[in-house]
């Protein structure tokens, strides 16, 4: 019966993590196919910039974090965090609507940069 007990207890403490890891995801944005240098150690402040800059142009809500993860991609997905998935979703929505066909149209290769 301890068994039972500790397996239980075990699985609501991976449902917990999960359901966690869900939320913190619901806040983010992800922005695929934008030009990187994983090489330069000033990449992530170049992209912070870049969507901050680009959310006040087009009044979209401001991301709180931008980061890229290490991977052995040559372009990293971008991760965009807000305080809530509302802010989130009206992001994304103004990136689709205005920011990706204004801002990236021109950069070779770029017409499929997208917003998730």
């Amino acid at each position: 019966m301890t068994r039972t007990v500790h397996q239980q207890l075990r699985s609501s403490h991976d449902l917990v993590k999960k359901a966690a890891s869900m939320m913190k995801k619901s806040k983010r944005a992800v922005v695929e196919l934008l030009p990187d240098s994983p090489d330069n150690a000033q990449q992530d402040s170049i992209d912070t910039d870049k969507m901050m800059t680009l959310a006040a142009k087009y009044n979209l809500p401001l991301p709180i974090n931008v980061f890229r993860h290490k991977c052995n991609s040559q372009i990293r997905p971008l991760k965009i965090e807000f305080d809530n998935s509302t802010n989130r979703d009206l992001f994304i929505r103004g990136f689709n609507k205005s920011i990706k066909t204004a801002e990236f149209f021109l950069l070779p290769g770029n017409h499929d940069v997208a917003v998730i």
